[in-house]
């Protein structure tokens, strides 16, 4: 009974959902069970545990709406590179499973000995209009003179991330330029990374905070201008995170109208099955 609609909307949230790891996927059949939007519907996307688009539209905004949809199959992976075998040793003697094959032994190692569900995402995006002047949000300061100074093009957007693994998740971050100054900032650890460079347009910047890498699209290294910790920068299961919510901000100036953007993916990180 947590689910939140929005009128116009095909999206519904529900912060106890888990709908990416309970295997609910497009196609599939979503109830809302109680006000006024009480029906059937079909699932059009699921992009993250609390976060279901529908085919449909939403006619009212309301809250504490009850939910139902029928478990899947909840996947996971281990990632191992395999250490030893096949040896194709078929001999002397005769196989005991000749003529269908023969025994063999393969032996896997993982590295990263942690389970991963599907993959998950948040989008943080320029809006394409501008209802009112806002203060605050790093759009508008004070300078020294006593002035007031406007951002052209600065964007700053913050999602709260309910994350349902057992260990901390490892991020990866794009950001589709023109941006310039990109922070990424977890507020609920008060963690963050700054990317204090300047991205063209038509360029991206690919963080991965699980391979320590932050490269464009080429392959070249853009390292030397992240300010930050990668090793620590991390999406927290409770009780790092109370009641599984990550508060993460994005943001970055110099920004283009339905161009610049910035997408946080992650999977669900397990310490088990």
């Amino acid at each position: 009974m947590d689910a939140v609609t929005t009128a116009h909307s095909r999206y519904v949230t529900s912060n106890t959902g888990r709908f990416v790891e309970f295997g609910l996927e497009a196609g599939q059949r979503f109830d809302l069970t109680s006000g006024d939007d009480e029906a059937g519907f079909i699932v059009a996307s699921v992009p993250n545990d609390y976060t279901v688009e529908l085919t449909t539209h939403m006619l009212t905004t309301d809250t504490n709406i009850g939910w139902i949809y029928r478990r899947g199959w909840g996947l996971r992976d281990l990632n191992c590179m395999l250490e030893s075998g096949p040896t194709f040793d078929e001999g002397p003697g005769a196989s005991p499973h000749y003529p269908t094959g023969y025994q063999e032994v393969l032996r896997f190692i993982a590295h990263d000995p942690f389970w991963y569900g599907t993959e998950q995402q948040e989008d943080y995006a320029m809006p394409l209009g501008l209802e009112a002047l806002i203060f605050g949000g790093g759009g508008a300061w004070f300078d020294a003179a006593g002035e007031w100074l406007f951002a052209d093009g600065y964007v700053t957007e913050s999602h709260t991330i309910v994350y349902w693994g057992s260990a901390p998740a490892k991020p990866i971050i794009e950001i589709v330029g023109p941006a310039s100054n990109t922070l990424i900032h977890n507020e609920t650890t008060d963690t963050q990374l700054l990317l204090a460079a300047s991205i063209s347009e038509g360029t991206t910047i690919t963080i991965n905070t699980l391979e320590l890498t932050v490269e464009d699209g080429d392959g070249t290294s853009w390292m030397n201008d992240l300010e930050g910790d990668l090793v620590t920068f991390a999406i927290e299961p409770s009780p790092q995170a109370p009641d599984r919510e990550n508060v993460i901000t994005i943001s970055f100036a110099n920004a283009k109208y339905a161009v610049s953007e910035a997408t946080l993916t992650w999977k669900n990180r397990y310490s088990g099955i």
